[in-house]
């Protein structure tokens, strides 16, 4: 595992709406962190990522089915740099374990019950 700072942790997220934190020390806490704007997607309703998509999607490809997830369920849109990322590496899918696909792919089926 590698240690990193609070930006640099959250700059590994899949997604900006998945890149923020909440301060629990007590000198800040309550304090927002949201350097890649996640706020602002979540108010647009737009999936996007906090680095470039193709580094993204290349470093884990069942990302591409977990944007199709947020999108269908938040009834958000894909931004369109993620989107065409998306169709120009649909075929890294196959590099996913079986297993990683199935649990997301259940996903979409009961949302309610899994993370």
């Amino acid at each position: 595992m590698i240690y990193t700072d609070l930006k640099g942790d959250l700059v590994r997220r899949d997604f900006t709406i998945n890149a923020m934190a909440v301060d629990i020390l007590p000198e800040s806490f309550g304090e927002l962190h949201d350097p890649y704007n996640g706020i602002l997607d979540l108010q647009a309703k737009q999936i996007t990522t906090p680095l470039d998509p193709d580094e993204t999607f290349g470093e884990d490809p069942l990302r591409m089915l977990r944007a199709a997830y947020f999108a269908s369920q938040l009834g958000f849109e894909i931004d369109k740099k993620c989107y065409d990322s998306i169709v120009r590496q649909k075929d890294r899918i196959s590099i996913v374990s079986q297993e990683r696909i199935t649990a997301e792919i259940l996903k979409f089926y009961h949302p309610q019950n899994l993370p």
